[in-house]
């Protein structure tokens, strides 16, 4: 016997393959649900080994129009940004463009491409360089993004990875000194 199909309504597709969708058919019509790909099926079919159904609604919500959700994917990566940041650090970015990030070996201000500073606890200045790969595809907020969650989650890392100089100095390879002493 073989699966029933149900009409649905693609609503989100993920980069990892999930899928948000909402059903169509009776009995389940409205319910949102998510499909999760099957990781060792064929690639060329949309093959779906897991569904997770989410609770419904209280009220059916419309779908807004396509055009009503339409972003550019450089306004909804500025949209996860600001939502990743602190109060202080939203008004920093709102501010200058920039915001600060505290870590165990110092401060890193964010917001300036390829020109990252960072105030070492151990005192000085440093300009670092750090892009994630694939950035050149990424709008910026993305890679803000990127170097934000590795920054809080990894900063020895983010630090063993940068590209450093000193302020008006030629750049090196990292780890960015006095790194492999902590």
């Amino acid at each position: 016997m073989s699966a029933p199909v149900l009409a649905f309504e693609l609503i989100e597709a993920f980069p990892d393959g999930r899928r948000l969708v909402r059903l169509l058919d009776e009995p389940l019509v409205g319910r949102r649900v998510v499909l999760h790909p099957d990781p060792t099926g064929d690639e060329r079919l949309p093959h779906f080994d897991q569904v997770s159904l989410l609770p419904p609604a209280a009220a059916p919500r419309p779908i807004p129009p396509q055009s009503a959700v339409s972003e550019s994917p450089g306004q909804r990566a500025a949209q996860l940004l600001v939502s990743l940041l602190t109060p202080s650090q939203r008004r920093e970015w709102r501010s200058r463009g920039c915001f600060s990030v505290d870590t165990p070996y110092g401060r890193v201000e964010l917001g300036r491409m390829s020109d990252i500073s960072f105030w070492p606890t151990s005192g000085g200045e440093y300009r670092l360089c750090v892009v994630p790969a694939g950035s050149n595809f990424l709008p910026d907020a993305d890679i803000w993004v990127n170097l934000l969650l590795v920054l809080s989650d990894d900063p020895k890392r983010f630090l063993a990875v940068a590209n450093w100089r000193r302020r008006c100095g030629t750049w090196h390879r990292g780890p960015v000194p006095g790194l492999a002493s902590r």
